[in-house]
């Protein structure tokens, strides 16, 4: 969730202005969708499960 967090707060920086609700939005659904694809990897394999977390460093 960390590498989300710095997006926002990129966005944050850049705009001077507020996130509007769909920019609010957009964020849930890319750590919904991240948290989603990582449970499935782990239930796949294990091997994924590192790739994913160098990936995201």
């Amino acid at each position: 969730l960390n590498k989300y967090r710095r997006y926002g707060d990129m966005r944050l920086k850049r705009d001077t202005t507020k996130l509007t609700p769909a920019d609010m939005l957009a964020l849930v659904a890319l750590v919904e969708a991240g948290e989603r694809a990582r449970k499935e990897s782990d239930m796949e394999s294990g091997i994924s499960v590192p790739l994913v977390d160098t990936e995201e460093l």
